[in-house]
């Protein structure tokens, strides 16, 4: 489409026109017939992209279970922590995760995750990274209970 419009700005910016002056039909572009992305592709697609889900959200189909069981999304635990809070029940979906090496030699996990009201990180020590690894595993969905303490205006995660 773009060499197709790039062509007649061209044709137009330099004057040139049909051999036998009317305007002739333009060919039709060509558009490919494709299948259309699952959901979960799209939204997979979108986040490698521009880095956040812009059309729905992994989680938008657990909400109304999510709802009954009570479970926390991202900012409500994070303001129940500013308030006061040190734990709760919150759901995510696992963006990225990375493995270090603490100051004694044991690994621990920082665990990248989103939910429908933001995007936040939790810590995972040694024990809960070797139970969990499988489960914690990028585009994942989970339900996670969190500890956490307020550094700053930091709110910092402990799973």
């Amino acid at each position: 489409m773009l060499a197709s419009a790039q062509r007649a700005h061209d044709d137009l910016s330099v004057g040139q026109s049909e051999l036998f002056g009317g305007g002739a039909a333009r060919p039709p572009l060509a558009i490919a017939q494709i299948e259309p992305w699952l959901p979960a592709e799209r939204l997979q697609k979108e986040f490698g992209a521009i880095g956040f889900f812009l059309s729905g959200h992994p989680l938008d189909d657990y909400a109304a279970v999510l709802k009954r069981m009570r479970v926390q999304s991202w900012a409500e635990f994070a303001r129940a922590v500013r308030a006061g809070g040190s734990a709760g029940r919150v759901a995510g979906t696992v963006v990225a995760r990375t493995e270090r090496r603490t100051r004694t030699g044991s690994k621990m996990g920082i665990i990248e995750l989103s939910d429908p009201s933001g995007h936040y990180e939790a810590v995972v020590f040694s024990e809960g990274l070797a139970q969990f690894r499988d489960l914690l595993e990028p585009g994942a969905a989970v339900l996670l209970m969190l500890s956490a303490e307020l550094q700053g205006d930091d709110v910092r995660a402990r799973i």
